[in-house]
């Protein structure tokens, strides 16, 4: 069974003209393959849509048909058609399912919507602004591109976080979106995203708990708003709300460029793996790749499910956060233990994540990209930071003017017998006496102060119940993660084993002493022992043996 492309292909000889694809790649960022793609996409759609019959199927759908169909239209039968493309191909009937199950997870009314941005319906006409003058003979295939690479990224992040906000506005139907109407569609196109190319047993991982709500990122958007979050019950209301009520694109933009600049990725990522899920994804850009922690495997006292929403907060920090984890430490399993700790961190060669649950409440740690080893003053590079996920998120980089140095900091009271006058532990910012997040080698008083002159300031331990800022703490749960995906995470923990065999080949050769001098050391009294301690009686003081003479 198959269908010919030459149905949705109007001008064909023209629009499948090289001159014509390298015209559009003047005006839009695209490669010619991609080109013929989208063009393929933009025809399929506007020809089933077109269709006297009509077409049931969503947007997403008529995309990855669209997508697929493209791949089989580069060839000619004899006639001069259009090669024809099967539509029970078993990979598009896969690509398709997969597609039908990410919608059941997207808010209602996604990929209408998505369609009419894509189109430039008349409510959108002028929510985009064109790279170049469009071709008057092909307006609407212009705007179907200029849609595509804005909302693709190929216009750089703002451009994004433009039609991110412009998505949430629309599903919302009010003159400007809440905080928890953007970041609820954002999370949910995040796993929808991670699902398009997944395997099945992730995917299966990845449809549960679809009810979960980014909440700690809802309550940072809204307090840099300066306003408490709206419920999402009265948001579903009926009742009026102003523009004040809502996040403006300004806002949004800040928010999402200093606190979790990975939300950019996501939009692109999503049309990506839509539109060339065969091609891999441009080097210039940053995919947003879910973090996966593999549970199953790795239990944590911090993550029950694969889209715990804080993972999604985490992912949104860094790309170093994306992609696979591997755990090096959990106080549940491996207890407070000081010495276990430091085993798991030191000769560790990658970037690691620290996750800290304090009794009093509240959720935070530190991020480094740098190696760790023991060392009495401070070491690592800039991309160390600091942050608070919940109940709140807020991330503290080191200080772009007049900053310290004082990144990350680990000593041990073994490594100076407690003579150096140094807080021993592990610890961030701050001084060698005071760091500013520190974890005592007694885990007692541990540390979480506001600021200090190497990172931003911020809270990193939320304020107890009476509203009182904190500054000690008491650990709960601990773990450290090994993150930056599998080849880094890899070549890390080979690290990690090469130190760990050096010093125990050291050990052992310290172990192994030459018998026959050990003996003569032995005999000689070099090596105490009262093995020979009878001749040295039998000797005398003068070295000689004198016998008692007998008595008379």
């Amino acid at each position: 069974m198959g269908i010919s492309s030459s149905s949705y292909y109007s001008n064909s000889g023209n629009n499948n003209n090289k001159s014509f694809i390298q015209e559009l790649g003047d005006r839009h960022p695209f490669s010619d393959l991609e080109l013929q793609t989208l063009v393929a996409c933009y025809r399929h759609i506007t020809s089933v849509e077109g269709d006297a019959g009509g077409n049931n199927s969503s947007f997403l759908v008529k995309l990855v048909t669209a997508e697929h169909m493209s791949r089989f239209s580069t060839g000619r039968a004899e006639d001069g058609s259009v090669a024809t493309a099967p539509l029970d191909d078993p990979e598009l009937e896969m690509r398709i399912c997969r597609v039908q199950r990410a919608e059941q997870l997207l808010p209602h009314g996604f990929s209408n919507m998505l369609r009419d941005i894509c189109f430039r319906d008349d409510t959108y006409a002028n929510s985009f602004s064109y790279g170049n003058a469009p071709s008057k003979n092909n307006e609407e295939l212009e705007n179907f591109l200029s849609s595509i690479s804005e909302c693709g990224g190929r216009r750089g992040s703002r451009a994004v976080l433009k039609a991110t906000h412009l998505c949430a506005t629309s599903l919302g139907g009010r003159v400007l979106p809440q905080a928890e109407n953007i970041l609820d569609m954002c999370y949910r196109l995040a796993i929808v995203t991670e699902i398009l190319c997944a395997t099945d047993e992730r995917i299966e991982e990845l449809s549960k708990n679809q009810d979960a709500s980014p909440q700690s990122l809802i309550q940072s958007l809204a307090r840099k708003i300066g306003k408490s979050n709206q419920s999402y019950s009265s948001y579903q209301s009926n009742e009026e709300q102003s523009e004040d009520d809502g996040v403006s694109l300004k806002q949004f933009t800040e928010w999402s460029e200093s606190t979790v600049p990975l939300l950019s990725s996501i939009l692109p990522t999503f049309f990506h793996n839509l539109l060339f899920p065969t091609k891999p994804y441009p080097p210039s850009r940053t995919p947003f790749i879910f973090p996966n922690l593999s549970l199953s495997d790795q239990p944590s006292a911090f993550f029950s499910y694969a889209t715990s929403p804080l993972l999604f907060a985490f992912g949104c920090m860094s790309k170093s956060l994306c992609g696979k984890w591997f755990r090096l430490y959990t106080s549940d399993i491996d207890g407070l233990s000081f010495n276990r700790l430091q085993h798991s961190l030191v000769g560790y060669g990658g970037p690691t994540l620290m996750i800290i649950r304090a009794v009093s409440g509240g959720i935070f740690g530190a991020f480094t990209g740098s190696s760790w080893k023991e060392s009495g003053s401070f070491y690592g590079k800039d991309d160390v930071f600091l942050f608070q996920i919940d109940p709140c998120v807020g991330v503290y980089k080191p200080r772009s003017i007049s900053g310290g140095s004082n990144f990350m900091y680990c000593n041990s009271f073994a490594r100076s017998k407690g003579y150096d006058g140094q807080a021993h532990g592990i610890g961030f910012g701050g001084t060698t006496d005071q760091p500013r997040l520190f974890i005592s080698e007694s885990f007692e008083k541990c540390v979480a102060s506001s600021r200090d002159l190497t990172f931003e300031q911020g809270l990193i331990l939320p304020p107890d119940e009476k509203g009182q800022l904190q500054k000690y703490f008491e650990i709960e749960s601990l773990e450290v993660w090994g993150v930056g995906g599998d080849d880094i995470v890899g070549e890390a923990l080979a690290d990690r084993k090469k130190q760990r065999d050096a010093i125990q080949s050291n050990i052992n050769k310290a172990r192994k002493v030459d018998k026959a001098q050990f003996l003569d050391d032995f005999k000689s009294g070099l090596i105490e022992s009262k093995a020979f301690a009878h001749r040295e009686q039998m000797r005398g003081r003068d070295g000689g043996c004198e016998l008692d003479e007998e008595e008379s």
